[in-house]
């Protein structure tokens, strides 16, 4: 009978899990997610997406990183010097910048905004801050 109880919950959470639609499982928040894709649309609303090419990867599936969080080096997600378009689908201003660590020279994207960055800045970007 000792056996029969884990045996049973286990199987009970494996039902309830089974139920949930696989639409609120992918919709779950995740602060970093790589993804591949192109325009605005493949940026989902509530973070800010950098596209490895301009136009926002114009017409090919390409690297985008998507995040809804900080990143002080955007090596940890091996696109350290790889932005050439952005895009903020967030309420609020985000900036990236030349260094970790939010050091260097900097580009703003105001919400809602898409854009190429500057040809100065292109693949340059090495961190991600959100203001406040």
């Amino acid at each position: 009978m000792k056996h029969r109880i884990p045996l049973l919950v286990g199987a009970a959470l494996l039902v309830g899990a089974a139920s949930i639609p696989a639409q609120a499982v992918e919709s779950a928040p995740r602060a970093v997610l790589m993804t591949k894709g192109h325009g605005k649309k493949a940026c989902s609303w509530g973070v800010v997406c950098l596209y490895e090419n301009n136009k926002l990867n114009k017409g090919a599936r390409a690297p985008i990183l998507m995040a809804s969080q900080n990143i002080r080096r955007l090596e940890k997600y091996r696109f350290n010097d790889r932005a050439s378009s952005v895009c903020n689908h967030t309420t609020n201003p985000v900036r990236l910048y030349e260094h970790d660590d939010y050091k260097g020279s900097s580009e703003k994207l105001s919400p809602s905004q898409c854009k190429n960055v500057s040809a100065s800045f292109n693949d340059k970007a090495s961190s991600v801050k959100f203001a406040s």
